[in-house]
């Protein structure tokens, strides 16, 4: 998987993934040297294995983000929305927009 699933995560402004990263680098830089030794060229098959099923994963888990600021991606993560309802899920600022707007309208 390496730092190609964990790059876009950490955009977020709160990542769950932040203590993890180190560690993950840590195992990775120890234990790939000596998968090379041993399986040589056949440890890529290892990350294919891993990386197919984590780039689908990533797909259906990662949470739509598309014309949202860091403060709006900050609010919905405080507000514990569930991620497959982003898209549809208006902010504070969304709403008051709204009512403003219907005010100013009457």
């Amino acid at each position: 998987m390496g730092s190609g699933v964990l790059q876009p995560v950490s955009q977020f402004p709160v990542t769950r993934t932040g203590a993890d990263t180190p560690s993950f680098a840590v195992m990775i830089n120890f234990t790939l040297p000596l998968m090379l030794k041993v399986w040589s060229v056949r440890a890529a098959w290892f990350f294919v294995c891993l990386g197919i099923p984590g780039t689908v994963l990533a797909f259906f888990i990662m949470p739509e983000s598309k014309n949202r600021s860091s403060a709006e991606i900050q609010e919905m993560f405080v507000d514990h929305v569930p991620l497959r309802k982003w898209r549809g899920y208006k902010t504070a600022v969304e709403r008051d927009m709204e009512v403003r707007m219907q005010q100013s309208g009457q």
